[in-house]
C-alpha cells in the first residue's frame, strides 16, 4: 500500500504495544492519545483508533480533538465487542468501521483500499463546492468593504448571490469543510465574517428554518461587521491586546455599519438590527447601546452567539483556533453570567454536532 493511503494511528500505551508491528507495516505515523492535538487529525484522510474507550476519562480526552475534521474523514475504531460503552463511544465519535480488537492487517488493508478512493472523490467534490462559495463570499465582502470605504452604493445582489451559494455549500457538505477552507485561505476580518456566516447558516439549517429565514441569517452574518470597513486596518489586525483608545475606536463599528446600511434604503430591519446589536449582551454590558434582554430582538441574539463563537474558532497570527468543545464551554459560561441566551447556545452546540 502506498504512503498516501497510510492511516494515522491514535493509540494509548496498551494500543501501541498491540499495534507496533501493524504500524510499522503500514509505515504510518502514530500518536499517543495523551499527546493528540486538533491539528494532528484535522487534515487526515484516515484515522485508526485503538484506545480504551471504556472509561469516561479517555473519551473526554478524545472528544475535543475530533472537531473541525474534513468532510468524509474515515475513522476506524478497534474495540472490545463485549464492552457496550466502547461500542457506544466509537459510534458517537463518528466511526465508519468498528473492528474487533486486536486489529488484523488483512482486514484493515481491505477496508482502507475501498474507503480511500471514495473519501478522495467525496472530498474533492465537497471542496470544489465550498471553494466556489467562499470565492463568491470573499468577492461580495471585498465589494461591500470597498463600497463603504468610498461611500458608494452596496451591491446587495452580489451579497444575496454569495449567500445562496454559501447556504447550498454548507447544507450539502457541512460546517467542517467550510471552516477548514476559510481558515486556510483567509485572514483577519474576512475570515471572521465568513466563519460567523457559516455558523449562522449551520444554525438555521439545523433548527429546521425555511429557506427565507436561513437566507436572512446568512445575510446578517455577511453584513454584521460592515462597519469595520471604516476602522483602521492597523487596529483591526493588531497582533495583540488593544489599548483603551483603540478599543473605543473598534466599538464604533456596529453604529457605523448600521448607519451605512440604513442609508441604502433596501436592507431589512432584522439585518439592520443584527448589524447594530451583535455586541449587545442580555445583562446590558454590551455596546453600542447597552441594551438589556427585553430590548434585543431574536436575530441579533443569534448573530451574537455566532460572533462570539466565530472569534474563538478563527485562526489568527497571534493565536491558534480554539477547539469547538472548549469554545462552546465559554459560551455556556457567558450564558451563566447572563450575557447570552442559554437555549441558543445549546441549539448552536447541537447544530455543530449534527453538522
Amino acid at each position: 500500500m502506498g504512503s498516501a493511503a497510510a492511516p494515522l494511528f491514535v493509540v494509548d500505551a496498551a494500543g501501541l504495544d498491540r499495534n507496533e508491528a501493524l504500524i510499522a507495516s503500514f509505515r504510518s505515523p502514530a500518536v499517543l492519545l495523551d499527546a493528540l492535538r486538533v491539528e494532528d487529525v484535522a487534515a487526515q484522510q484516515v484515522i485508526v483508533f485503538d484506545v480504551d474507550l471504556g472509561t469516561a476519562e479517555q473519551a473526554r480526552r478524545l472528544r475535543p480533538v475530533l472537531t473541525g475534521a474534513p468532510a468524509g474523514q474515515v475513522r476506524i475504531f478497534a474495540v472490545n465487542y463485549m464492552n457496550r460503552i466502547e461500542m457506544t463511544y466509537a459510534n458517537v465519535f463518528g466511526a465508519k468501521h468498528i473492528l474487533r480488537r486486536p486489529l488484523q492487517e488483512p482486514r484493515l488493508r481491505h477496508l482502507l483500499e475501498g474507503d480511500l478512493a471514495m473519501w478522495q472523490e467525496a472530498l474533492a467534490e465537497a471542496r470544489g463546492g465550498v471553494q466556489n462559495s467562499i470565492a463568491s463570499a470573499a468577492t461580495a465582502l471585498h465589494g461591500m468593504f470597498g463600497a463603504i470605504s468610498t461611500g458608494t452604493t452596496l451591491d446587495l445582489e452580489a451579497v444575496d448571490g454569495a449567500g445562496e451559494e454559501m447556504v447550498e455549500a454548507i447544507v450539502d457538505t457541512g460546517f467542517a469543510p467550510w471552516l477548514e477552507t476559510v481558515r486556510a485561505h483567509h485572514e483577519s476580518t474576512f475570515q471572521h465574517c465568513m466563519i460567523v456566516t457559516g455558523l449562522a447558516t449551520t444554525f438555521a439549517h439545523a433548527c429546521g428554518m425555511g429557506h427565507s429565514d436561513t437566507m436572512l441569517l446568512t445575510r446578517a452574518g455577511l453584513l454584521h461587521d460592515a462597519g469595520k470597513a471604516s476602522i483602521p486596518v492597523e487596529i483591526l489586525d493588531k497582533p495583540g491586546a488593544l489599548s483603551a483608545t483603540e478599543m473605543d475606536v473598534v466599538r464604533t463599528h456596529p453604529g457605523l455599519g448600521y448607519d451605512y446600511l440604513r442609508q441604502q434604503g433596501t436592507v431589512d430591519y432584522d439585518i439592520l438590527s443584527a448589524v447594530r446589536s451583535h455586541h449587545e449582551y442580555l445583562d446590558g454590558s454590551g455596546y453600542p447601546d447597552g441594551l438589556i434582554s427585553s430590548q434585543i430582538a431574536d436575530i441579533p441574539r443569534i448573530v451574537t452567539v455566532c460572533d462570539v463563537l466565530g472569534a474563538l474558532m478563527e485562526r489568527r497570527s497571534y493565536k491558534p483556533p480554539m477547539a469547538r468543545e472548549a469554545a462552546i464551554e465559554i459560551l455556556y459560561g457567558m450564558a451563566e453570567q447572563g450575557k447570552l441566551e442559554r437555549p441558543l447556545v445549546g441549539a448552536m452546540q447541537r447544530a455543530l454536532e449534527a453538522a
